[in-house]
Order: structure tokens, then sequence, then C-alpha cells
């Protein structure tokens, strides 16, 4: 690539920041279900494959809805794609980005490449895309929602940009957003960024706590004004 890439589309048109939010509005509220639904006895283990599977099921729906999504592979090395560019997505820990098993492209990745390729897309045969759900210490809450590129040989994140979400402060029994997504303007440059350290991830999830517990806290008061009124 002839220069430092500022925005995710500067390494494909496919990566436009509506269709990236998009996708990562539903990893973020499905992540944020799974762990407001957590049980006692569940490990990160079983947390974190109820998550995985779940996002899946949510963005193979959304192929119905979304007419530039398509998965590929719906299986356990699952693969959707933006008109066609293959991604995988997974959890990401602060002190380690990326799992190994992400790191490399699977036998469908290859196979979709190549057909982009014979397409005559222009796609950079070194770089590898992912969807990064980063979550809190306790591997819990989600965090952050990244995209990033990796390199093929070496299985580095060269580039990563984090993806604006809606906070899941409002959402139904079965993880889907209560309101229509109302998806913001992306910023005019966002420039590749660094996943926050573990200390950094745990205190935004603090924050939007805290944040959720005041909006509810504000909507319990209105929702009393309302009934002194009727009262009255």
């Amino acid at each position: 690539m002839s220069k430092q890439p500022q925005e995710p589309s500067d390494l494909s048109p496919v990566f436009r920041w509506e269709w990236l939010k998009a996708i990562a509005q539903i990893a973020y509220d499905r992540a944020w279900w799974v762990a407001k639904h957590a049980i006692t006895k569940d490990d990160r283990c079983g947390t974190g494959y109820r998550r995985w599977n779940l996002i899946r099921e949510d963005i193979s729906e959304a192929v119905l809805r979304l007419d530039w999504l398509s998965v590929p592979n719906s299986g356990a090395e699952y693969l959707f794609a933006f008109r066609g560019w293959p991604i995988r997505f997974c959890r990401a820990d602060a002190d380690a980005p990326l799992p190994v098993k992400y790191a490399r492209a699977t036998r469908t990745e290859q196979a979709q490449r190549s057909l982009l390729a014979e397409a005559g897309e222009d796609m950079p045969p070194e770089l590898l895309y992912r969807l990064l759900v980063v979550c809190d210490r306790a591997g819990l809450y989600p965090v952050g929602i990244y995209f990033a590129a990796v390199e093929q040989d070496t299985g580095d994140i060269v580039y990563v940009w984090s993806i604006p979400v809606q906070a899941a402060n409002d959402l139904g029994d079965d993880g889907r957003a209560a309101a229509p997504l109302v998806t913001p303007k992306p910023p005019t440059i966002l420039p590749p960024l660094t996943l926050e350290t573990a200390a950094e991830a745990e205190e935004v999830a603090h924050a939007m706590e805290r944040e959720r517990q005041e909006k509810e806290q504000a909507e319990r008061a209105l929702a009393a004004q309302r009934e002194q009124h009727k009262g009255a």
C-alpha cells in the first residue's frame, strides 16, 4: 500500500462506515445481552462461546435485510463478507488483541479471496480483515468493537480502527435494540488506533455502567413524576 490508510475505506471501498457500524452494533448489542444474562456458574469459555454463537446467528439473519452482506461459511470457521470481501469476528483481549486461530486465513477465506482476485478485485494479498469484540477484564461486558487489518504472513495487526456504537442500554429479551438504529455520521478522519490496555478497557466498562444506571434513575424519576401528576 502506497500510503498509510486513514479510514477503513482506504483499504477498500466496501469497508464503508455505515456497513461497519451496522455489523458492529449487531455484535455489541448481542455481546451486552449475553453479559447481562450470564449465570453465576458461567466461566469465560461458556460465556464466550454463547456470545460468539449468538453474534453469528444475528449476522446471518441480517443477510436477509442487507444486500451487501453475505455469509460464505456459517460453520465453526464462520465468515461473513461485504460485497464478497471476507471478514471474521472474534473476541479480543487488550493483552492479546488477536487470538492465534484468527491470525491465519481459513480455507473458505482463501477460496473467497481467490474468487475476488479472479473477478479483478484489487485486494491486497498480504492483508486479512477482522472484527474484534473487546470485553472487560472479566471477559464479560463489551467495551469496544474494532475493525482490524492483519498481516497474513505474521498474524500481526497492522491497522485498527474503533467503530462507534450506541450504548446497549435498552435491549429487549431477544437481545435486539428496542429502537431503530440511528447511525451517527463518521468522523472526517479516524486514524488507526491502539487497543486499550485491560485497565483502560475496564474503566470504560465501568463508565458505561454508571451511565446506564444514571439513565435508569432518571427514567424512574420521570415515571414517578408522571404518576404524581395523574393522581393530582
